[in-house]
């Protein structure tokens, strides 16, 4: 294996080209060289060292806690990522690209990331000259990524009517969302606040919750008086039905998050409702005194924990998506699908668990 140049991360260096030519030309008719990739190199001495001993366990890069070494510069670096996702987001609204900059930015964030982090004798030799050195030129690069995102910023949040607030005393506050999320809210407009309120509650009905996170794709169920349920199927109805009924729309965290102060549906009534307390009662009966297992796996067994939960999990989430789909029968399935639990190995799983099987 041959480097570039003598350092760490060599770039190519078209030198060993020419030292392989005068290599071949000198000594071509007893040894050839020839310039292989590591994975070329692996496909033609694979077979020579199929029986070769196996060696397994965890190697670390020696430079891999170097992130953890350097928390300020490191918490500097995140934020130059946060402004500039921020400024993506804000250039969307202002339609302005500062190209120097996003690449200013780009080039001094791929340089702060790259994985190495100081020189190897910071440990034995820290006060070395071109140890300083090195460690002012990485934090550098984070400082100047951030300067270039900040500036970034900046620049977007002029374009949108920024002012400097320290002299300025006068205006407005203009709230801008770099979120694409869609949220709704209600302002003092509403004629009826309390009907979007009840609208927003229907979002949050156990049947709405449970059909927006199972059920068929592309087909949404609707609960009638009688507690029958009609079916729909989305794609056949038109663009802006579909998009009115797209599950980003339906998900519970794109709804309002604000409630004005004073604002009431209806006066309070005696007694308030506790859900503390009401949620206390349901499960005190099933409280037990043991919060985790008595026994934790030990290391011996934890390769076959692992694979004995990979294969339960697997089909037990088979065996639900079946049933929720319609495509088998619950009840007609039950007793072989615990019989199938058996044989994967449940009770030896539950064992090494430290859990009861409940029959």
């Amino acid at each position: 294996m041959v480097s570039g140049v003598f350092s760490d991360n060599a770039p190519i260096n078209p030198a060993i080209a020419d030292t392989v030519k005068q290599f071949n030309s000198r000594y071509g008719t007893d040894v050839t060289l020839h310039m292989v990739t590591l994975q070329e190199l692996y496909d033609l001495i694979r077979e020579k060292v199929k029986d070769a001993p196996v060696y397994q366990g965890t190697m670390n890069d020696w430079w891999g806690n170097g992130v953890g070494s350097t928390p300020y510069a490191v918490k500097h670096f995140k934020e130059a990522l946060r402004l500039s996702r921020i400024c993506d987001r804000l250039e969307e609204n202002t339609g302005v690209h500062n190209e120097e900059l996003v690449q200013t930015y780009g080039d001094n964030s791929l340089l702060y990331s790259e994985h190495t982090w100081g020189h190897s004798a910071t440990v034995t030799n820290p006060c070395d000259t071109l140890v300083t050195n090195l460690d002012f030129r990485k934090n550098s690069y984070a400082s100047k990524a951030h300067e270039a995102a900040a500036m970034r910023k900046n620049e977007q949040c002029f374009l949108m009517g920024d002012i400097l607030r320290y002299y300025s005393h006068s205006g407005k506050v203009k709230a801008v969302s770099t979120s694409r999320e869609k949220r709704k809210l209600i302002t003092d407009n509403a004629e009826h606040p309390e009907v979007i309120c009840r609208w927003w509650d229907n979002f949050f009905e156990l049947d709405n919750s449970v059909m927006s996170q199972n059920g068929v794709l592309d087909e949404v169920l609707f609960k009638q008086e009688d507690g029958s349920y009609t079916k729909i199927d989305v794609t056949k109805e038109s663009q802006e039905v579909q998009e009115r009924n797209d599950w980003g729309n339906l998900w519970p965290q794109a709804l309002p998050k604000y409630i004005p102060e004073g604002f009431k549906i209806k006066e309070e009534v005696e007694p308030v409702y506790n859900e503390t307390d009401y949620r206390d009662s349901l499960y005190e009966p099933y409280l037990t005194e043991k919060c985790v297992p008595d026994e934790w796996p030990d290391l011996e067994h934890s390769e076959e924990i692992a694979e004995l939960e990979a294969s339960i999990k697997d089909y037990i989430t088979q065996c639900q998506a079946k049933w929720v789909a319609g495509q088998s029968d619950i009840n007609a399935d039950w007793d072989g699908y615990l019989e199938q639990l058996d044989k994967l190995g449940l009770d030896q799983y539950l064992e090494y668990k430290g859990a009861v099987k409940v029959e």
